[in-house]
């Protein structure tokens, strides 16, 4: 066994503070927004609805039908327990 090699430890890893669906939820009203903003003005300032239209693609990361099979997802995705928790 090698002894000259530095032992690392875990990476802890950072996780969104908010549950799954809520967190698809928001995302959803974001894109939903930022659409319907998009096409509100684009007949007024194009440049402005591109933006708003690709900050939408963001905020659902990806289409729409994408976000909502990770909606789907969500929802059939068992809420975490914790350790101490037994009823």
């Amino acid at each position: 066994m090698n002894t000259c090699l530095p032992k690392y430890k875990p990476m802890k890893v950072r996780t969104c503070p908010l549950k799954p669906t809520t967190a698809t939820l928001v995302r959803g009203f974001v894109g939903l927004a930022l659409m319907a903003g998009a096409l509100r003005i684009v007949s007024v300032i194009p440049f402005i609805a591109v933006l708003l239209g690709i900050g939408a693609l963001i905020a659902f990361r990806g289409c729409p039908m994408c976000w909502l099979v990770s909606l789907v997802q969500a929802l059939e995705k068992p809420a975490p327990t914790q350790s101490g928790d037994h009823l």
